[in-house]
């Protein structure tokens, strides 16, 4: 399933809210509930905002961690 991808930057202390963001959006209303999302943004943030990558995921990947064995351990019979 398709949806809109939002990834922002607030430019200021991590207790305020700052640091790098990531929200996702259905696709069912043509991206404009993630245009209202910037917008809101903006005007709360100011220049303390800005976009780093905004638009839709039409492939998405899960992945599985890989376990590697790195000791061994003796048990003895």
């Amino acid at each position: 399933m398709s949806k809109y991808i939002l990834v922002y930057n607030i430019n200021d202390f991590p207790e305020c809210g700052g640091g790098i963001q990531v929200e996702t959006f259905r696709d069912d209303d043509d991206g404009k509930s993630m245009h209202k999302r910037v917008n809101d943004l903006a005007k709360k943030h100011k220049t303390k905002f800005n976009i780093l990558e905004a638009g839709k995921m039409c492939i998405e990947f899960e992945y599985d961690p890989v376990e590697v064995v790195t000791e061994f351990n003796p048990i003895r019979k």
